[in-house]
């Protein structure tokens, strides 16, 4: 490796020659030189400093993601809302179905309600469902994976939009909002009604606290 010396300024510089051809190339040009100069010192403004010993590879990573600066980690920390409404399901999909294709996406004990409306004439889902999650960091992670998501168990061109649902929230206000509802009723099939979960696994809905009615099926449009 051959070493080179330069003198500038009535000092002696010394320096690798692999260096001087890796760094300082684009100095041949003295314009472009001056160029170089200026970005340098505007990015050493720009640059947070830090404190202790990070190498450079770290400082960039710690730049470029805001998680690791704790950004993105504090705004999931902050947020408490755990129940999500999912749109645009296919409508021949069952309850079970979707619990499903849950578990394979490996969200299996981090939810504990799910409600996929049913048309009791049809026996066809809505196309819309409710979960609630164990956690906001779950329920938030589950929406970053469903939302746009199109990979259903058979084909369809149904592309998914989750949000966070409003204005109920929490599993709480989800049992009491239908322990009562006529869709609990006895006659009701069980494929239609909201699933309660424990620790991974169905559970019993709490019993009503009144007399539920049964639900009212509307006739549908007759054709002319």
């Amino acid at each position: 490796m051959g070493l080179c010396i330069e003198i500038k300024n009535s000092f002696i510089h010394v320096y690798d020659q692999i260096d001087k051809d890796a760094v300082y190339r684009a100095r041949a040009l003295s314009e472009f030189s001056g160029i170089c100069r200026m970005n340098e010192l505007e990015l050493k403004k720009s640059t947070p400093v830090f404190s202790g010993r990070v190498s450079e590879e770290d400082q960039t990573s710690m730049i470029e993601s805001p998680r690791a600066c704790g950004t993105q980690t504090e705004e999931v920390d902050r947020e408490t809302r755990t129940t999500v409404m999912m749109r645009d399901i296919p409508n021949s999909y069952s309850s079970n179905k979707l619990v499903e294709l849950f578990d394979e996406a490996g969200f299996h004990c981090t939810y504990d309600f799910v409600y996929l409306p049913i048309d009791f004439r049809t026996s066809m889902s809505l196309g819309y469902a409710f979960v609630n999650f164990v956690s906001s960091r779950d329920a938030q992670q589950f929406m970053m994976y469903f939302d746009g998501f199109s990979n259903w168990h058979f084909a369809s061109a149904k592309v998914c939009n989750v949000s966070w649902s409003d204005p109920n929230q929490g599993l709480e206000e989800h049992v009491e909002r239908y322990r009562n509802s006529p869709v609990m009723h006895e006659n009701v099939p069980d494929c239609f009604k909201p699933l309660l979960y424990a620790g991974g696994m169905r559970v019993a809905f709490p019993e009503p606290t009144k007399r539920i009615k049964l639900p009212r099926v509307r006739p549908g449009k007759q054709r002319r």
